[in-house]
């Protein structure tokens, strides 16, 4: 499994089916057919990969747009 530390706190990330549906309901588009070019878009499937990964995460808005480093590891 991967995992993403944002400002030294460290998340477990996945990529899967779950992951997709995740970002479609916080994005409200579609998955497929995305760019990513805006970073909303790219925020929302940090978020939907922390969520799919553990489901008890809790990843805010907040605390990634406020970040000083993003890693993933």
């Amino acid at each position: 499994m991967k995992e993403i530390t944002i400002n030294g706190k460290t998340y477990p990330v996945v990529f899967n089916m779950k992951t997709i549906l995740g970002y479609e309901q916080i994005s409200g588009k579609s998955f497929f057919g995305e760019d990513f070019s805006k970073m909303s878009e790219r925020l929302a499937l940090i978020v939907a990969a922390v969520i799919s990964a553990d489901g008890k995460e809790e990843l805010s808005i907040d605390e990634l747009i406020n970040a000083d480093k993003m890693e993933l590891v």
